[in-house]
């Protein structure tokens, strides 16, 4: 290894610059260039005796496995919406739920056009329902959301509050 790359001579007082083959190499003891010949022999002899096998450097994105829960923002009904900071998430069938309430029952009798203003506000009133509901439910159940689809990435199961959410929805809106 040489250290002087292009140094100046100084003992000529001039400034000319060595070129690669006047370069020096720095001084080395008997005992340095003795150790440093055994730990290349050595390096040489282990390397010989154990085969290394490569190492394959896994690719940062693959190591990432993303959140445990697997759900879409606009999924969420109630509580927390961002998939990474889930800990104990609920579902719900929210077209069954909708389905349950009294402004979609009264809707249904009125056969209205969907697009009517009346369907669009019965339909709104019914989602709010829905959403009073089920964050009762979260609240009471102790979950930290509520969706309408979400599942885990091992498969294991959310607990379903559809059942329950459509006995409330009946409710009158003062006892949720």
């Amino acid at each position: 290894m040489l250290l002087l790359v292009g140094v100046a001579c100084a003992c000529a007082g001039t400034s000319e610059v060595l070129g690669p083959e006047q370069q020096v190499a720095p001084a080395r003891t008997p005992e340095e260039s003795h150790v440093s010949a055994m730990e290349r022999e050595g390096a040489d002899l282990l390397a010989a005796a154990v085969p290394i096998p490569p190492v394959a450097i896994p690719d940062p994105a693959a190591v990432h496995l993303g959140p445990a829960w697997i759900a879409k923002t606009s999924d969420s009904i109630c509580g927390l919406r961002d998939a990474r900071m889930l800990s104990n998430p609920a579902r719900v069938d929210l077209a069954a739920l909708l389905d349950s309430t009294p402004e979609m029952a009264l809707l249904a009798r009125q056969d209205a056009d969907p697009e009517s203003v009346i369907a669009l506000h019965l339909r709104q009133q019914a989602l709010d329902r829905c959403v009073k509901v089920c964050e009762a439910l979260r609240v009471l159940g102790g979950y930290c959301s509520v969706w309408s689809t979400i599942r885990h990435r091992d498969g294991r199961q959310v607990p379903d509050l559809t059942e329950i959410a459509r006995a409330r929805v009946g409710i009158s809106e003062e006892l949720l």
